[in-house]
C-alpha cells in the first residue's frame, strides 16, 4: 500500500497535496466567469431541451461505486497512474470521469493511451 505521496505521509498532508494539484489542475487556464456561464447555458438548453438526448449512459453514482471497490495502491504500469489518485480524487472527480465516458461511447472513440492495458501475471500455488 502506498502510504507516502510526494513525500508526505499522514493523511490530512496527502489529501492537501491532492487538493493543491487539482486546484493548480483546475484553475491552470485563464477564463471570464460570465462568458463561461453563458457557454454553460448555452450547451444546457441546446443538450437537455433536445427531444431524443439519451440519459446518461454511465451515471456518477455507477462511476463513484467504481472507485470506491478499487484497492489502493495499485498501478496501471505505464502512465503513472494508480488507484490511489482516483480513490482521493474527491466527488467532483467522478462526475468528470462519468461524462468522459459517456462521450467516448456516444462518439464511438477513445485516444490510443485508454486503449494500452499491462496485464500482470499472478502465479498461484
Amino acid at each position: 500500500m502506498i502510504s507516502v505521496v510526494d513525500g508526505f505521509c499522514s493523511s490530512s498532508d496527502i489529501a492537501d497535496v491532492f487538493a493543491n494539484k487539482y486546484q493548480d489542475l483546475y484553475t491552470s487556464v485563464p477564463y471570464d466567469v460570465e462568458e463561461l456561464q453563458s457557454i454553460r447555458n448555452d450547451l444546457n438548453a441546446s443538450i437537455f431541451n433536445y427531444p431524443s438526448f439519451p440519459a446518461p449512459i454511465i451515471n456518477v453514482h455507477d462511476v463513484g461505486n467504481a472507485i470506491n471497490g478499487l484497492k489502493t495502491g495499485k498501478a496501471d504500469g505505464s502512465s503513472g497512474l494508480s488507484s490511489d489518485h482516483f480513490i482521493n480524487a474527491g466527488s467532483e472527480f467522478a462526475v468528470h470521469v462519468s461524462m468522459l465516458f459517456c462521450a467516448l461511447l456516444v462518439h464511438g472513440c477513445a485516444p490510443a493511451d485508454m486503449c494500452a492495458c499491462t496485464i500482470v501475471p499472478i502465479p498461484k500455488g
